[in-house]
């Protein structure tokens, strides 16, 4: 038997955790009791089975988690932190993470989310908090997160939308007051908190030095409104509106903000802003000094990520699914959707977007389209070197691929590597009718595959990597030329006695 450090090195396994809803609620049919951890080889994304955890749901005191979020300290120890969503007052949960069983350990009692219809959660660069978004009362809470990864006390509570906050018009700055219902008067009742985005800024005069410094950005589908609250982790009161951003009338008026993404290359100050009832997405520039949304949507303006109707323009099939079937190849088809050239906007009564993410490169943002009595959709649109979105025409049309099933409410992209080593873009892809979880190519050329069946999958979080540290920061010279020589003189006695032992 070879000893193991020769043995050859196997990649630890993908996990990936799926948050989901048990009770039945007007928007969702809950089937779920508790959330679910996959573990997943690298490359092929073919579920392992070995663990008695596989698919088995966990943390069943939570009664809908609906989403979830993963955190790697200092150390490389893994946790999960789980949004609740009660439609009387919301909880989160804290729980560590065994990555070679999937198993969760939840870390103390559940802590209040401080309102209802808690929606989402982040944890805060550094670790010091645990941020959520509450959508039914419109309230953003941050806790106290312990080093042993328990949750605390509340640190700061702000109800949206906040008095005082300043908007920029033509006449000049002046109190925002937001009447409702808005537009969507069925939507658009109140506030409503759906996401907490973290964007890096310039620490303030009173910040300690060496403290990093950060804006949340919080997209309210209500108000139509992305709040800025600058967020201090040393600070008596750690959260603080300070702007009122992307408020705009005419295209966008009545779109619902719901999700944002960064672009992933720091050098590009670019955000993306998903707009629910109206099926658009628009691109702003990010103020590095403020981490603050600035101006309007960048040129060309939001572009929607269906047609006017929100039906799916079939024109086009990836022939790989062959002899399957017109009625397969129709649901799990590569699809292009007629350039719209972005003015157009489609109603919630017909589709209304979900999840949004930016490809790794900063080629693409991805948006998941729910499609009323259909399959949803996956849309690519095209982005340019600074960022920007690229107008839909003939020769940069808008990408459409099916998520294989009803409702996709959250995706999450990955890399999945297939026969000769060849390496393309996936999404995974939960969708929460149908209860399945799809790996839907988003670059084309292969086929969409079943991942797993989860009933009402409505979350998926990748676990991050483990952080290697570099052996040149870490290490000298002179003990990388030692461990070297070491290790070269271990493989000689292993050869020597190996042909010593095979001659006798």
């Amino acid at each position: 038997m070879l000893p193991n450090w020769l043995r050859p090195h196997r990649p630890r396994p993908l996990l990936l955790l799926i948050g989901t809803y048990r009770e039945r609620l007007p928007h969702v049919s809950g089937q779920a009791d508790g959330v679910y951890v996959l573990l997943l080889e690298r490359g092929s994304l073919t579920p392992l089975v070995r663990s008695p955890l596989h698919a088995v749901p966990q943390l069943r005191a939570a009664l809908n988690p609906s989403w979830l979020c993963c955190w790697r300290d200092a150390a490389g120890q893994l946790f999960a932190y789980v949004a609740d969503e009660r439609t009387d007052h919301g909880l989160l949960f804290a729980a560590s993470v065994d990555e070679h069983t999937g198993e969760l350990t939840q870390l103390g009692p559940p802590v209040s989310a401080g309102g209802a219809g808690t929606c989402h959660c982040a944890v805060a660069p550094g670790g010091r908090h645990l941020l959520a978004a509450n959508y039914g009362s419109g309230m953003v809470i941050a806790v106290e997160r312990h080093a042993d990864g328990s949750l605390g006390r509340c640190a700061s509570l702000v109800q949206l939308p906040p008095k005082g906050v300043l908007v920029n018009t033509p006449i000049g700055k002046c109190e925002l007051f937001i009447r409702f219902p808005r537009v969507n008067a069925a939507r658009q009742e109140g506030a409503h908190a759906h996401q907490v985005l973290f964007t890096p800024r310039r620490p303030t005069s009173h910040a300690r030095e060496g403290e990093e410094a950060y804006t949340v950005c919080v997209p309210d589908l209500g108000s139509d409104v992305v709040w800025a609250l600058e967020y201090e982790p040393t600070a008596s009161d750690v959260l603080r509106p300070s702007a009122a951003t992307a408020f705009h009338g005419g295209v966008l008026d009545g779109g619902g903000p719901r999700h944002m993404a960064l672009h992933p290359d720091p050098r590009v100050h670019v955000a993306y802003v998903a707009y629910e009832l109206t099926s658009q997405v628009a691109s702003y520039a990010v103020d590095p000094v403020t981490g603050q949304l600035t101006g309007g949507p960048l040129p060309p303006g939001p572009v929607c990520v269906l047609d006017d109707t929100g039906s799916i323009a079939k024109t086009e099939l990836s022939a790989a699914f062959g002899a399957e079937g017109a009625a397969t190849r129709a649901r799990c088809g590569k699809l292009v959707q007629r350039p719209s050239g972005g003015a157009a906007c489609c109603s919630d009564a017909d589709t209304s977007v979900a999840a949004i993410r930016v490809s790794p490169t900063g080629s693409h943002v991805f948006v998941s389209s729910r499609v009323v009595n259909g399959d949803g959709a996956i849309s690519a649109i095209s982005l340019d070197e600074k960022g920007r979105l690229i107008p839909p025409s003939a020769c940069a049309p808008v990408c459409v691929a099916s998520s294989c099933g009803l409702i996709p409410r959250d995706f999450c992209l990955t890399t999945q590597v297939g026969e000769g080593g060849a390496r393309s873009l996936v999404a995974l892809v939960a969708n929460q009718d149908s209860g399945t979880i799809f790996a839907v190519p988003v670059a084309g050329g292969r086929k969409a595959r079943k991942v797993a069946e989860i009933p009402t999958p409505v979350c998926l979080s990748l676990a991050p990597d483990k952080e290697r540290p570099c052996a040149r920061s870490r290490s000298s010279p002179l003990m990388v030329t030692a461990a070297a020589v070491a290790s070269g003189a271990l493989i000689t006695i292993f050869v020597v006695r190996a042909f010593r032992a095979w001659k006798q």
